[in-house]
């Protein structure tokens, strides 16, 4: 029975999670291109935010950083909020966003395949409940410059209003 077609070969963590970052690629690339460089921005905020918490997390745990920070499920869960967020969003919700999903909805169930809910999902509903009117400011598509794009995410004056709407039929 070794060669029956529903026996496969052992697939660690990390090819799985390799697998879904690769399967990313497409929708990334189309929201970058609709929204411009803010994703990216966001996507290494959320990404630097992950990582530092997991670590944190592992050595307090007492877990080898390595092995741990090598399975790849940290970098898919700031993936997921990377392009979840608004490509606006300021850095400290993405890198607090990030934070929660490693350290609450991962970690306090006890880790990798413990959690009942998705970590990255998690972070987004404690976010857009918490703070509402950052996680509903979306630019149209193509209407901001990388610059401006960067000063909203940095720090910069959040006046908005007119960029959001309903419809672009409305227009």
């Amino acid at each position: 029975m070794i060669n029956s077609p529903y026996l496969r070969r052992p697939v660690s963590v990390r090819q799985v999670m390799a697998e879904v970052l690769l399967a990313q690629l497409p929708s990334l690339a189309v929201y970058v291109w609709l929204f411009g460089i803010g994703v990216l921005v966001q996507v290494a905020l959320a990404l630097i935010g992950a990582l530092l918490a997991e670590a944190a997390m592992l050595k307090t745990r007492g877990k080898p950083l390595a092995l741990f920070l090598g399975d790849l499920s940290a970098v898919v869960t700031a993936a997921l909020i990377g392009l979840a967020f608004p490509p606006i969003a300021p850095w400290w919700l993405v890198v607090s966003a990030s934070a929660l999903a490693i350290v609450v909805a991962k970690h306090l169930y006890g880790g990798l395949g413990q959690n009942p809910f998705n970590p990255a999902m998690i972070a987004y509903a404690l976010m857009i409940v918490s703070f509402p009117a950052l996680m509903s400011q979306w630019p149209g598509s193509g209407q901001l410059s990388a610059a401006h794009q960067l000063n909203l995410i940095f720090g910069g004056e959040r006046i908005l209003d007119a960029i959001t709407s309903a419809t672009p039929l409305d227009a």
